[in-house]
């Protein structure tokens, strides 16, 4: 490859793609979990659908936090 050419901004790091992957896919597992488990309906079910619903706020917040951190190289 040729040191000239520079595919990625400065303090732009490559592991951050598979990290918005993961948190984006660990977001859908937990929002499907909840909708999986609203479906049955028993009490334990709709128990465990508050924690996956409680699991996902986390998660929506690391996935803005991942996007911001990865604009922030393209701002300056």
């Amino acid at each position: 490859m040729i040191a000239a050419i520079r595919l990625t901004p400065p303090g732009y790091h490559s592991a951050l793609p598979l990290a918005a992957a993961l948190v984006v896919v660990a977001f859908i597992a937990v929002l499907a979990g909840a909708e999986v488990c609203g479906a049955y309906g028993t009490p334990v079910a709709l128990a465990w659908r508050r924690r996956f619903q409680l699991a996902a706020l986390p998660l929506l917040l690391g996935s803005a936090a991942v996007i911001a951190i990865r604009l922030v190289p393209f701002i300056r």
